[in-house]
């Protein structure tokens, strides 16, 4: 019987700091792309919900 291997990667662990570190950059650019597509739905719900707010009073 083999030993399993010491890197989280090829032991497909649930939490491993290798596969953060060697994919960071496509990571932060989702979480960027995350904020600003949040932000953005936020903002043209605000643009729209503000106007009709003072409309219904």
């Amino acid at each position: 019987m083999t030993a399993p291997p010491d890197d989280c990667l090829v032991r497909n662990e649930w939490i491993c700091g290798a596969y953060l570190s060697s994919r960071r950059e496509i990571l932060v650019d989702a979480v960027l792309q995350h904020l600003q597509l949040t932000a953005a739905s936020v903002a043209v719900a605000l643009l729209l919900a503000v106007p009709l707010a003072l409309a219904a009073r």
